[in-house]
């Protein structure tokens, strides 16, 4: 067989299965303590394109909306990737959560992507936030093409965009609520 043939069918394997994916998560997201989603493909229905551009931008589905990191330009952006087994992320919600509520208000756009591939079961996740008494904005990372794009090898992971869409921060590790409001003073 001829092998452009037998990678166009394998790519549209690929497709077919990560739209079945989707498509059969997509209640998900209605899930009491969910925000939403977040993926690099279009959404079912969504003809939107992604802007090139770093960073990279990618799709956010709230309340049956969607719309694109980059259209949240003018604000600062705080993303967190992280998982509920992470000891690490565990150590730092707290502060989250605290950095949360005193600038949800302000201009300060909160993204808190669990990579829910990556987790034994979607439930546990607002379990979590319930047992923890977290108020935040989850986002699930259902195939993990988010933490890929953005090459997250470790978690907790914390980047931070200024309002001219700048990065000013992206590191590994917990990060504090005095290290996050001293950067949105920037």
């Amino acid at each position: 067989m001829n092998p452009k043939i037998i990678t166009i069918v394998i790519v549209f394997l690929l497709l077919a299965l990560g739209f079945g994916l989707t498509h059969q998560t997509a209640n998900e997201s209605e899930i009491p303590g969910i925000a939403g989603d977040v993926s690099i493909t279009a959404p079912s229905g969504v003809k939107e394109k992604l802007s090139p551009g770093q960073p990279p931008s990618f799709f956010i589905t709230r309340d049956k909306k969607t719309t694109t990191l980059s259209s949240l330009k003018g604000k600062y952006i705080f993303i967190n990737f992280w998982n509920t087994w992470c000891s690490p992320c565990k150590g730092e919600m707290p502060d989250l959560n605290r950095l949360y509520l005193d600038y949800s208000k302000k201009n300060v756009e909160f993204i808190f992507i669990n990579i829910a591939a990556q987790e034994k079961k979607i439930s546990d996740v607002p379990a979590f936030l319930k047992q923890n008494n977290l108020q935040i904005p989850v986002y699930l990372d259902k195939n993990a093409e988010v933490a890929a794009t953005y090459g997250i090898n470790a978690i907790p992971t914390t980047i931070i965009i200024n309002p001219e869409e700048k990065v000013i921060y992206a590191a590994e590790g917990p990060i504090s609520y005095e290290q996050a409001s001293q950067l949105f003073k920037q």
